[in-house]
């Protein structure tokens, strides 16, 4: 991330004030951003969180659409649990607890696979995903609290194919 970058946006109801660049980490106060560039709906995504300050409360998210209903997240705490909402319902998933954690989402169609620091949380195949696309895809990150994300890398899949 870098000051420069108007990748990411802000929504419109929330004040500049609650988005910084600092190191090349973007740093969340309560907000959230959205990727701006999203042509594609195949794609992997990833971005590392952190606290910002270690013992306060803190909630970073990885949330991403297809640019209609579909969607889905992971939410990753300060206890290291990753509550993932994809399709019907959700679940939560303790993982070790860490200083930060790496969020990682792949996208091919209908099939959703989900990762945190590398290791397989969820993997889902949602027909209304594919078939039910708006406009342009979404990614999102979020903040519950002071949170730092850094490392963000997509990916386009388009061109590749399934086995």
């Amino acid at each position: 991330f870098d000051t420069e970058s108007a990748v990411w946006e802000l929504a419109s109801w929330q004040a500049d004030w609650r988005k910084s660049v600092v190191d090349g980490e973007m740093i969340l106060d309560h907000a959230e951003v959205s990727h701006q560039h999203m042509t594609y709906y195949d794609y992997v995504a990833e971005v590392s969180i952190r606290p910002v300050k270690i013992d306060d409360y803190w909630i970073g998210d990885l949330g991403f659409n297809n640019g209609a209903d579909g969607g889905c997240g992971m939410k990753v705490g300060e206890d290291g649990t990753v509550e993932i909402n994809c399709g019907m319902g959700s679940q939560k998933i303790r993982l070790k607890k860490s200083y930060a954690y790496r969020l990682q989402v792949i996208v091919k169609g209908s099939q959703i696979a989900l990762f945190a620091n590398q290791q397989p949380l969820g993997y889902f195949d949602i027909e209304e995903y594919r078939l039910y696309r708006g406009p342009s895809p979404k990614l999102n990150l979020y903040a519950d609290g002071i949170t730092a994300f850094d490392d963000f890398k997509v990916w386009n899949l388009t061109k590749y194919e399934l086995p």
